[in-house]
C-alpha cells in the first residue's frame, strides 16, 4: 500500500473504523490483505477515468471483496461507486482512495491538466517579449542576444536572428515585413528583414529603450527609454521625428486604431497618458493612482483595459468620460490580451504563474489557466484563436 498523503487518506478512514472483517469479504473466504488500486495517471478537464482495482489475500492471489471509492478532492474530480473519475473543471490534483476495510486501503493520484493549454515549448534564456504577424511570431530572450522565430502554424521554433544586447520589446511593420527589436543593452534598436530573418539596419536612440510600438500606417515607429521620454522615429530611416517628456519610464505602448493617439502606461508615474502622436502632445491624462503596466482596447474603442502590478484588480477607463473601474483579476497583473472574438480579456499574474480568463463585457471570471513559473508577455494568435504567452522559467505555452 502507497503511504502518499497521510493525513488526508486516514481522515477518510474514520468513517470505516465500525467495519469488520465479514463485511469486505465475500460470504467468509478469504481474509484481504492488500488492495491496489490503479493508475496514477492525468486527465485532461471535463475528461474520465476508469481506475483497476485488485484485492488480494495474504499469499498475494487475487480475491472477490465489496471495496468503496472516496475522492479525497470532489471539488478536482469526484469518484463512483464504481471506480469511475470524473473531473468537476479545475485543473489540480486528486487523490482517490479505494479501502476494502479500515486497514486495507490504497490511493490514486490523478492529474487533472488545464485542457486550454493547447501545448507547451520549451525555450532557455528567459523569453520575455512577443510580437505575431500572421503565421509566425518573434520572441526576445534576455539572456542572449537572439530573437526566436515561432511559427505558429506548425507550433514549433523555426530559426534565431542576432539583435543586440538584453533584447526586449518587439513589433511588427502592419504588412509584416520588417520587425523591430528594441535592445535595452545597446542603446538600439535592430531592424530585421521578416523573410530572411537577417538584422538590415540599426536605429540608435537615446537611453535604454524597453517597448516599441508601430503607427497603422507603417511609417512611424514609438520607442520609450529609461531617460523618460517617448520617440518618434522614421520607421524607414530611425531618424528622430520628434520627441516629449514623460513623467516615468514605461514599460507599455499601445497605438489606436484611429491613427492618430498613441497610449503611454507610465509605469510608476501611476497613469496612462493619450498622446497625439501626430503633435506629440498629451490629449489627456488619466490618473490611476497605481503601477500602470500592459493595455489593450475593446473592439468598438469604447474602453481602455489597464493591468497594473501593484493591486490585484484589471482597470477599466471609458475612452468617453475618462472614468475609471476596477474588476478583480488578482495580485500582480502584468500583461493583457485580447481574444480574436473581442469577448475574452487574459490578464497575466506575473508572479502567480496563470492566467485569469475574463468575459470582456461583464468582467465575469471564465477561468484560470494554470501556466507555473513566471508569466511575461502575450500575444494574441488571431488566425488560429489562440494566444501565446512567454514564461521567464523557460517555455512558451498556446492557451485557449
Amino acid at each position: 500500500m502507497r503511504s502518499i498523503h497521510s493525513t488526508q487518506v486516514a481522515s477518510a478512514f474514520l468513517a470505516l473504523a465500525a467495519w469488520t472483517c465479514s463485511n469486505a469479504t465475500d460470504g467468509g473466504g478469504p481474509m484481504p490483505a492488500s488492495v491496489v488500486v490503479a493508475p496514477d495517471t492525468a486527465i485532461l478537464q471535463d475528461d474520465s477515468l476508469q481506475l483497476r482495482t485488485t484485492v488480494q489475500d495474504a499469499a498475494g492471489a487475487p480475491i472477490s471483496a465489496v471495496v468503496n471509492y472516496t475522492s479525497l478532492s470532489p471539488s478536482i474530480a469526484t469518484v463512483s461507486g464504481g471506480g469511475l473519475v470524473r473531473s468537476q473543471g479545475p485543473a489540480g490534483v486528486a487523490l482517490i482512495t479505494v479501502h476494502v476495510s479500515a486497514t486495507v486501503a490504497d490511493t490514486a493520484m490523478i492529474t487533472v491538466l488545464d485542457s486550454t493549454r493547447i501545448t507547451r515549448l520549451a525555450l532557455s534564456a528567459r523569453p520575455t517579449f512577443i510580437a505575431s504577424s500572421g503565421n509566425i511570431a518573434y520572441i526576445t530572450r534576455l539572456d542572449v542576444p537572439w530573437v526566436k522565430r515561432l511559427d505558429l502554424t506548425s507550433t514549433a521554433f523555426t530559426d534565431s536572428a542576432q539583435a543586440g544586447s538584453l533584447p526586449c520589446g518587439v513589433v511588427f511593420n502592419p504588412a509584416g515585413t520588417r520587425a523591430y527589436v528594441a535592445n535595452q543593452g545597446s542603446q538600439n534598436i535592430t531592424v530585421f528583414n521578416v523573410a530572411t530573418g537577417v538584422a538590415i539596419d540599426t536605429f540608435p536612440v537615446t537611453g535604454d529603450p524597453l517597448p516599441v510600438a508601430m503607427s497603422l500606417d507603417g511609417t512611424t515607429l514609438f520607442v520609450t527609454t529609461n531617460v523618460n521620454r517617448l520617440y518618434k522615429l522614421n520607421s524607414t530611416t530611425g531618424a528622430v521625428l520628434d520627441s516629449m517628456n514623460l513623467p516615468a519610464t514605461s514599460h507599455h505602448l499601445f497605438v489606436h486604431p484611429n491613427g492618430s493617439l498613441l497610449y503611454v502606461a507610465t509605469r510608476d508615474g501611476g497613469s496612462v497618458l493619450e498622446v497625439n502622436w501626430h503633435t506629440m502632445t498629451i490629449a489627456r491624462t488619466f490618473t490611476l493612482g497605481v503601477q500602470t503596466l500592459g493595455m489593450e482596447m475593446a473592439p468598438d474603442r469604447s474602453e481602455l483595459y489597464v493591468t497594473s502590478g501593484t493591486t490585484d484588480s484589471l482597470y477599466i477607463v471609458s475612452l468617453a468620460s475618462g472614468a475609471v473601474s476596477t474588476a478583480p483579476v488578482g495580485a500582480g497583473a502584468s500583461t493583457i490580451a485580447l481574444s480574436a472574438t473581442g469577448a475574452r480579456l487574459y490578464v497575466g499574474l506575473l508572479f502567480a504563474g496563470k492566467v485569469e480568463v475574463l468575459n470582456r463585457t461583464t468582467r465575469a471570471h471564465i477561468k484560470t489557466i494554470r501556466t507555473g513559473g513566471t508569466v511575461r508577455e502575450m500575444a494574441l494568435d488571431a488566425a488560429r484563436g489562440r494566444i501565446v504567452v512567454t514564461n521567464d522559467a523557460g517555455w512558451v505555452d498556446i492557451v485557449r
